[in-house]
């Protein structure tokens, strides 16, 4: 049974301006497994610009806060959150606390897939 630990894990920097520290934990690639799982850290003002999955998401928040729309519902996620995101629903994120949000993301596939999307075009379809 592998313990994962993140420290030897190599960081994925993502976002705009290459700012955010990611970190694969858990996939098919590193695991003979139907999972996924991410540590990101984002600093403020950062975040995952909209998109949608083929299958369901979860965010928990270790620390910070950060605020999320799925579809027409914008919520803020607080440490010791977990946000639910369902397929096919159009989602974005972005951290708003000081301090970096801190996040442990969780697919049910072993390697998660994602399309772009518009919210004004998609948001025209609901």
């Amino acid at each position: 049974m592998p313990v994962i630990d993140p420290k030897n894990i190599e960081i994925e920097w993502r976002g705009r301006d290459r700012n955010i520290e990611h970190r694969t934990l858990i996939s098919s690639e590193k695991y003979d497994c139907e999972m996924a799982l991410w540590e990101i850290h984002a600093p403020q003002s950062t975040g995952a610009p909209p998109h949608v999955h083929r299958h369901d998401e979860t965010i928990t928040v270790l620390s910070g806060t950060i605020k999320a729309q799925i579809d027409r519902e914008v919520v803020e996620v607080h440490s010791g959150q977990t946000l639910f995101i369902p397929a096919n629903a159009g989602h974005s994120f972005g951290a708003i606390s000081e301090e970096d949000a801190h996040l442990l993301i969780a697919f049910p596939v072993g390697e998660p897939t994602w399309e772009s999307i518009d919210w004004k075009t998609w948001l025209a379809d609901k």
